[in-house]
């Protein structure tokens, strides 16, 4: 009897235990779910943001580097003018071809124009080579030779200085406004030995064309000294004060890079110097 009841007892014992294991885990899992449902949540405030800065930053840093590629080859294209206006093109001119330059896939979209106004400080007086080498080497008997300049500045006085030999010919220069001898006489010299100098005065000089006659007054050629890119007085050459603007524009994509270039002397000579700023547009 006494063995029927404690087996009983045990009995009764385990199922109790059992039942309490059994509520302890209903109870566990009842509170886990909200616990998973409260970490998922969170987890989501804290990364959703995340992505959208990722994204936003990842997309950020491709636009740059997009932009990047169009400057480039935007300021390919304004480089590629300025070389051509170094080598004495004129870029205003009907004739000049545009150059077409490509780089990382983009081709831009180039203009040149005239600007509206100089903000560039005047440019400074360059030693010109009035064909030394060619049209000046030798003069023939009685001869003459014309040589043009454009784009001289107004009240800017220029000089000239041709040395020769023989030095004992008589020779003649004369300065005209405009293109060739058929614009008026600005101002002229003449004499019988080398070398021929001749100023033109400043008050003289309204800007623009001018044309400078060299002429051999005597029988037999003469042959000019070498042209002095410093104006070394036993040399030939002409000093002046003479430029050209454009505004450069080139497109590429979204980007547009703008120059202002100053070239000095000017197009049509045999090497041209160029200064570049950065055009802010008329006010």
């Amino acid at each position: 009897m006494e063995m029927e009841m404690a087996t009983a007892t045990a009995t009764a014992m385990t199922m109790s235990n059992r039942t309490r294991l059994t509520s302890t885990f209903q109870s566990q899992n009842g509170t886990a779910l909200p616990l998973v449902i409260l970490a998922l949540l969170f987890g989501s405030i804290l990364v959703l943001p995340f992505l959208d800065f990722a994204r936003l930053r990842f997309g950020n840093i491709e636009k740059v580097a997009t932009e990047e590629e169009e400057y480039f080859a935007a300021d390919a294209g304004v480089e590629a003018v300025l070389a051509d206006l170094r080598k004495g093109s004129d870029a205003l001119d009907g004739g000049y071809v545009l150059p077409s330059v490509t780089l990382n896939g983009y081709t831009p979209a180039i203009t040149v124009t005239a600007p509206p106004r100089a903000d560039m400080a005047p440019f400074g007086a360059v030693f010109v080579d009035p064909q030394t080498a060619t049209s000046l080497n030798p003069l023939g008997s009685n001869a003459s030779f014309e040589y043009q300049i454009d784009n001289v500045q107004s009240f800017a006085d220029f000089q000239i200085s041709w040395v020769y030999t023989p030095p004992g010919n008589n020779w003649r220069l004369r300065v005209y406004e405009g293109v060739g001898t058929g614009g008026s006489l600005v101002t002229n010299a003449n004499g019988n030995s080398s070398p021929a100098r001749l100023t033109v005065e400043s008050d003289d000089v309204d800007g623009g064309t001018y044309t400078i006659e060299f002429s051999n007054q005597q029988s037999g050629a003469i042959t000019s000294a070498a042209f002095s890119s410093i104006g070394d007085p036993s040399n030939t050459w002409v000093r002046i004060i003479a430029f050209k603007d454009y505004l450069i524009e080139a497109t590429a994509g979204g980007q547009t890079v703008t120059a202002f270039a100053r070239q000095g002397p000017g197009p049509n000579q045999v090497q041209s110097t160029v200064l570049v700023s950065t055009w802010h547009g008329p006010n």
